[in-house]
Formats: C-alpha cells, structure tokens, sequence
C-alpha cells in the first residue's frame, strides 16, 4: 500500500475529529489501512482521504451543496461503472464465442490426428525384381 503511516493522534488532528471517533472507525471502514509498527497503530494516509470525503458531509448536515454534490459524483461514478460493466460483458461474451470456435477446431485436429494414425491397408511391396545374373546363380 502505498502513502504515508501517520499516528493516530496526528490523523485525528488532520481529520479534525477526537481519537475516539477514529477508534471507532478502526474496525470498520477504515480498518484495511490500519497497520502496527513498533506496538503502535498506525493509518495509512490514504485512509485519511477516504476518510474526508466518506465521513466529512456527513457530520456538516448544514451543507446541503456539498451533500448535492457528492451524490451528483457518486451518480456520475455508478454510471460510469454501469457502463464499464456492459462493456465487460460483451467482451465476455465475444471471447466465449472465441473459445467455442477454438475447442470446436481443436476437436476436428484431433480427428485429423487419429485419422491419419489409423493404419490404412499395409501396403504389399512389389515383389523383388531378379537381375539377369540372379537368374542363373545357385541357391
């Protein structure tokens, strides 16, 4: 993970809230950026901007553009994701299509295969032609 490991303490001070409000937030959202070093818990910073911009509108309920404009991200956000998803299944379902065209070749290969390893009548050599002086040695 990348970023900074910063105190609890001083990501309090940072976030402007009380070490008790990050401790109670330790066990939730914010406990995949919480690392111990040297006995103390640490944050990465990065949890302390996930922080501000999940928790901040909420405790400003005066500030209804902040929240007007959170939600107009988030909505931006889920349909843009939306869109990506649609993109993700139809290069899925092209790539199934490949992968059924492929086992379909790769059956008829192996028919192939078997088909020229399956011995055919054994070819008889002709027989042995004798030269003329063969003719006349003794056996």
């Amino acid at each position: 993970m990348t970023g900074d490991w910063i105190t609890i303490t001083k990501f309090a001070e940072l976030a402007n809230v009380s070490r008790q409000t990050i401790y109670t937030h330790l066990d939730g959202d914010l406990s995949e950026f919480v690392k111990t070093i040297n006995g103390k818990k640490t944050i990465n910073t990065n949890g302390l901007r996930l922080y501000l911009t999940e928790y901040e509108f909420v405790e400003n309920d005066g500030d209804a553009t902040k929240n007007d404009n959170i939600i107009q991200l988030l909505t931006a956000q889920m349909t843009e994701l939306s869109r990506q998803l649609s993109v993700k299944d139809c290069q899925l379902a092209e790539k199934d299509k490949q992968i059924e065209k492929l086992i379909q070749l790769n059956h008829q290969n192996q028919v192939l295969l078997l088909e020229k390893k399956e011995p055919t009548e054994p070819q008889l050599s002709p027989p042995e032609k004798k030269s003329f002086w063969d003719k006349f040695k003794r056996k």
